[in-house]
């Protein structure tokens, strides 16, 4: 706690040149020793890689110091004398005690090689995963060379791996194991085991001394079994996993309602399996700061099944994500799972959203091109990308010379200065640091650096085979740094590099992999859920959903033969519902090419029967039936005995060519409907809105319903929205947003074609129209009157909502027509909870309905005759039955009245939208039941 060995007069004892938290290089014979560090706070476990360079656990400090090292560090202790030239012995100083400007002056603070977090790992045991007396090596041969680190406080365990350049080492680390033990020390067996020893007892130091401990044998049992190797955000959309081998869908079963992604700032992946809490304030800190879902619209394997792909809500901030693969434990070996212990039935990786955007054509331009690589060192890139198949295709096309565009935000913030532990303060200020980036590569290199909307100055220069750009940053930069980095075509694999010094320290150092941000990832922070977050798709402009839809259930398209939408649909294929969270790109990518990446749960099967027949689709259990669903949509009902061979299909059930059916503006059309929320009513009032009403609430009242194939042929219809001024608060007689809601609803019926007009239809469109439907101030000033004779004389359909029952000084004319109407002012009115009263329940419009609660508004003491009308709905106001829903029907023209209306979340409530609908169809003289697939988009019902 007293690093500086200050004294009651404030003065500090420590001395750099002592052997106190020293590393010392002594003699074979012990005679003579040296210092080779300073600043270790509390080393566990040293270790020599292959290349002969020594590294080391040190557990973190700032607990006891505010700057002493908040994490847990893995350092690399460089035995060259250069190393720590600028300090006062000549070595590395990693900083701790911390530099001060008293107490510790003219020092450099050594950055470690990787930090574990978060704060409170204890890191120990360490070794180098490396064959023992000729056996084999832990895991994957991939993982041969890599650091197993052991995380005593909270039983982790980390595979990490270190890639060399000329100026230290990169590191990139993943969790591998979380153990319910004081996890102290790991090694690795002959047999290619890991020995695990542990303590007993809870953080930080267990029962002591000479409490019982026990040693735990982690076997990697199974070899066959696709391993991941890497995880990254391809987009701002879109994560990756990449594995080592192809991955058989079965293993992913139900991938995408399973997946999980959380996020935030102390999120980390398997974090559910955490059971030790190291007994620290920050600890308790971390767990109440907050864990955010991230919604996951769609989920995918590659077309050659070594990459999961993971289609998003945006990526709302700089974060750790943690995402959980369901992973099937039929996927084990027979032999291996019966001699195993039970397997945890998921796949734990995480990822941070950094490293940089790559374009490999220059006039691409296209996000939709970009790929990723962690670091801008294309060497550290290619060792640190190994394994992912993905990868194999972009270094594949880099060594045909292709030139290549990288853009990335780069952190220069506190490059020498260590993080301060969070919640206090210094007690001194730091000089200014400025930090110099130098990037050298084999073919001309053009460097763009900016911050805050301002260029930074770039020195370029060119000596014999390499091209070097040279930039600046300004002293203490706080914002990000804008960077884009071209690289010329030219022959052969391209090289490029980069270091970066500052102005306390000339000494090249590499970037570690954090210091890397993806150009579209925020720094700020969310204080709640990422609703909002959606942005406005500039492809979509000038789509409709309404339009959409059609084209979704055209023959053009098909998308209907085997795809639902929210669980309503055919179920060949995914349900499309969430692909609201996917971006554009990857959408469009997926209807001109199908293949690119397919759904585990649904990989075509190519099926031979015994019969001779050959047949290719989706095959699905249904109970003891087995479908097999083709891509027209045809379902053919198998037994087992009758198959003879099956194989999975090469390529997608899905055809080819949807794009090229559909014209620029039907798949502008469709993609909005495919990407877009359903229409909806704002719901900004101040009130709580009611209850969502359940499933089997709206399957009741519409049992007994025909289905539109049984309808068909359709009469066209035309239906005319009329709105007016919006004339109270939020959520209230909100006319536009209901008139923009309405049209893209029901102009996504079959043979409806919808126009909207304000206040009151012209001659033109009263002629065409066959339903009228008003939601406004209501009118019935001229010349209102005539032309609605007119229109219900021929046979036109009128529908009236809420306060467009008001006539005014005209009420009596108005009721003449809708059977009843009020005079504003003069009436009678109640907001609150409604219970309406069925009547007339032999009428189709009330079919299944004998009472219904809303949250609304009442009228009563209107004007008109109630045995002129046939009533559908009353609420009792005053002690007295009063007409809330009704209808009048003039022979040929209809009317529909509902008095409810008033609150904008009625419009959404299907049990009312039911009414509603049922009233429009009725006053064209349609079946009620025309328009009831409308019932569900955007619906306030649970799912």
């Amino acid at each position: 706690a007293n690093a500086w060995l200050i004294d009651e007069s404030g003065k500090a004892a420590y001395d750099i040149n002592s052997v106190r938290g020293t590393v010392q290089r002594v003699s074979p014979d012990f005679s003579r020793r040296e210092t080779i560090c300073t600043g270790i706070r509390f080393p566990i476990a040293f270790a020599f890689n292959t290349r002969g360079d020594l590294f080391c656990t040190d557990q973190e400090g700032a607990t006891w110091l505010s700057n002493g090292n908040p994490l847990d560090e893995l350092l690399h202790i460089r035995l060259d004398a250069a190393a720590g030239r600028v300090n006062p012995t000549g070595r590395q100083h990693f900083g701790f005690p911390p530099r001060h400007p008293r107490h510790n002056p003219g020092v450099i603070d050594e950055p470690s090689t990787f930090d574990f977090g978060p704060q409170h790992q204890s890191t120990c045991g360490m070794v180098f995963n490396e064959p023992v007396h000729g056996g084999r090596v832990f895991g994957p041969a991939a993982w041969r060379g890599q650091a197993l680190v052991a995380g005593e406080s909270r039983g982790k365990i980390w595979r990490t791996q270190l890639v060399a350049t000329d100026s230290g080492y990169v590191a990139a680390a993943t969790l591998i194991a979380c153990l319910q033990m004081l996890t102290v020390d790991v090694c690795v067996s002959p047999a290619g085991d890991l020995l695990v020893a542990c303590h007993s007892g809870p953080p930080d130091w267990g029962t002591g001394p000479t409490g019982p401990g026990r040693l735990f044998r982690i076997r990697y049992a199974d070899s066959g079994l696709p391993q991941p190797t890497l995880a990254w955000s391809e987009g701002p959309r879109e994560f990756r996993i990449a594995f080592d081998r192809p991955v058989d869908p079965g293993l992913l079963s139900g991938l995408a309602e399973r997946v999980r992604v959380e996020y935030g700032e102390h999120v980390r992946a398997g974090d559910r399996f955490e059971t030790l809490v190291p007994p620290y304030a920050v600890v308790r800190a971390q767990q109440l700061r907050p864990r955010f879902r991230l919604p996951v619209g769609s989920a995918a394997l590659s077309a050659d099944r070594r990459t999961v792909l993971l289609n998003t809500e945006r990526l709302p901030q700089r974060a750790t994500y943690a995402v959980t693969l369901p992973w099937s434990a039929a996927g084990v070996s027979g032999a291996v799972a019966g001699a195993l212990p039970a397997q945890h039935p998921q796949v734990d990786v995480e990822l941070q959203p950094h490293g940089l955007q790559v374009l490999t054509e220059h006039s691409a331009g296209s996000d939709a091109a970009s790929r990723w690589l962690p670091h801008v060192d294309l060497s550290v890139s290619q060792q640190l990308t190994a394994g992912s198949h993905s990868h194999d295709s972009l270094w594949s096309e880099l060594s045909t010379g292709a030139g290549m565009r990288l853009r990335t935000k780069l952190d220069l913030r506190s490059m020498l200065r260590p993080a301060v532990q969070p919640g206090t303060t210094l007690d001194y200020e730091w000089p200014a640091e400025t930090a110099v980036v130098t990037f050298r590569a084999n073919r001309p290199l053009q460097l763009t650096a900016g911050v805050a909307g301002r260029l930074l100055e770039v020195q370029g220069l060119h000596a014999g085979e390499h091209w070097v750009s040279v930039f600046t940053a300004p002293a203490d930069v706080s914002e990000l740094i804008d960077l884009q980095i071209d690289l010329a075509a030219g022959s052969g694999v391209p090289q490029l590099t980069a270091v970066w010094h500052t102005n306390e320290d000339s000494r090249a150092r590499p970037f570690p992999l954090r210091r890397f941000v993806l150009p579209w990832v925020s720094e700020g922070t969310v204080a709640g859920a990422i609703d909002g977050l959606a942005t406005a798709v500039p492809e979509l402009q000038g789509g409709s959903w309404g339009r959409g839809r059609r084209v979704f259930h055209s023959d053009a398209a098909g998308c209907y033969r085997c795809h639902a939408m929210q669980g309503r649909g055919a179920a060949i294929g995914p349900d499309l519902g969430n692909l609201i969270h996917r971006d554009y790109a990857s959408v469009l990518r997926d209807l001109q090419n199908p293949g690119f990446a397919i759904n585990p749960d649904y990989v075509g099967q190519t099926v031979v029967l015994k019969d001779g027949r050959v047949l290719t689709g989706v095959l699905q259990t249904r109970g003891d039936r087995m479908l097999l669903g083709d891509a027209q949509g045809r379902q053919t009902e198998l037994r087992s005995d009758e198959i003879e061979q099956m194989q999975p299909a090469t390529t997608s059930v899905m055809p080819q060519g949807i794009v090229e059916k559909l014209s620029a503006e039907d798949l502008r059309d469709l993609l909005t409907y495919l990407m877009t929320p359903a229409p909806r009513m704002p719901l900004d009032s101040p009130l709580p809105a009611p209850p969502l009403r359940t499933q089997s609430e709206v399957a009741a009242v519409l049992a007994g319903s025909r289905g539109v194939d049984e309808l068909r042929p359709l009469r066209p219809l035309q239906i005319v929205l009329v709105d007016g001024v919006k004339d109270h608060g939020p959520g209230e007689h909100d006319y536009p947003a209901w008139r923009t809601a309405w049209q893209e609803l029901l102009s996504s019926a079959e043979a409806v074609n919808v126009r909207v007009v304000r206040e009151f239809p012209d001659d033109e469109l009263l002629a065409t129209a066959d339903i009228l439907v008003f939601f406004q101030k209501g009118s019935f000033e001229d010349p209102r009157p005539d032309r609605m004779d007119a229109f219900l004389q021929r046979g036109g359909g009128a529908v009236y909502i809420h306060w467009a029952v008001n006539g005014n000084d005209k009420v009596r004319d108005f009721a003449k027509r809708i059977g009843i109407a009020s005079w504003g002012g003069r009436i009678a009115f109640r907001h609150g909870p409604l219970t309406l009263d069925i009547h007339n329940q032999d009428h189709p419009i009330v079919r299944n309905y004998q009472r219904l609660q809303l949250y609304d508004e009442s009228y009563w003491k209107l004007t008109g005759d109630p045995g002129d009308v046939t009533l559908l709905a009353t609420s009792v106001e005053d002690g007295m039955a009063t007409p809330q829903m009704w209808v009048r029907d003039h022979q040929p023209g209809r009317v529909f009245v509902s008095i409810p209306g008033h609150y904008s979340w009625t419009f959404d409530d299907p049990l009312f939208r039911v009414l509603l609908l049922r009233g429009i169809a009725w006053t064209a003289n349609e079946p009620v039941d025309r328009f009831n697939e409308l019932v569900f988009p955007a619906a306030r019902m649970s799912r």
